[in-house]
């Protein structure tokens, strides 16, 4: 299982966004934004995530990029947060679920 964040909520909601390893993710509703939200709460650059670590055991960090309505993770309103499996992003009327590897015991 890949790294991912997965839509509850919003005009995305059902889509899901793949993370890769060393990679940073520009949230926003503008075109230039890596990961594009149609939603008027969010601003044009709203978010960066950024994944880091070893493949299969990833880190996952978000910081807010000056937004206007900022952001919430798992309800509480952040300028960063780690993230991890299961945490829930929210920006304007969109809801984000963080997706990631699970390792057998």
């Amino acid at each position: 299982m890949k790294t991912e964040l997965l839509a509850l909520k919003g005009k995305v909601y059902t889509k899901s966004f793949q993370l890769v390893d060393g990679q940073k993710v520009t949230l926003g509703r503008g075109a230039d934004a890596d990961i594009r939200i149609n939603d008027p709460g969010i601003s044009r650059q709203h978010a960066r995530i950024v994944v880091t670590g070893a493949p299969g055991d990833p880190t996952i960090s978000i910081e807010d990029a000056g937004s206007t309505n900022g952001i919430l993770v798992n309800g509480e309103r952040v300028r960063s947060a780690l993230l991890t499996e299961g945490s829930r992003i929210e920006m304007g009327n969109t809801r984000l679920l963080v997706r990631t590897p699970v390792h057998d015991v």
